[in-house]
């Protein structure tokens, strides 16, 4: 369970920013919600006894890398699709 921390960290950042989208709040800030929920989420699972790193500072900084991960994942697919299908995607 401890090594999918990461993983499950990256994939539910993702789905709660497609879900805060959907809010109507500026595209601008979803980066730092994302990276925000991913150090949160990585730190609660650290004090909870998921223990995959050494020191709360780490799980948190890894937590905040993989919001950045959902988020510039996001993009590459987008912009990927639009190279291949020529079309801009919302």
């Amino acid at each position: 369970m401890d090594t999918l921390l990461y993983p499950l960290t990256v994939v539910i950042c993702y789905l709660a920013v497609e879900a805060i989208k959907q809010s109507g709040i500026k595209k601008e800030w979803l980066p730092m919600i994302s990276l925000a929920m991913g150090g949160i989420l990585c730190g609660v699972g650290f004090a909870l006894g998921i223990k995959i790193e050494t020191t709360l500072a780490s799980a948190i900084i890894k937590g905040i890398l993989c919001g950045l991960a959902a988020t510039g994942g996001d993009q590459a697919y987008k912009h990927a699709a639009e190279l291949i299908r020529g079309e801009k995607i919302k």
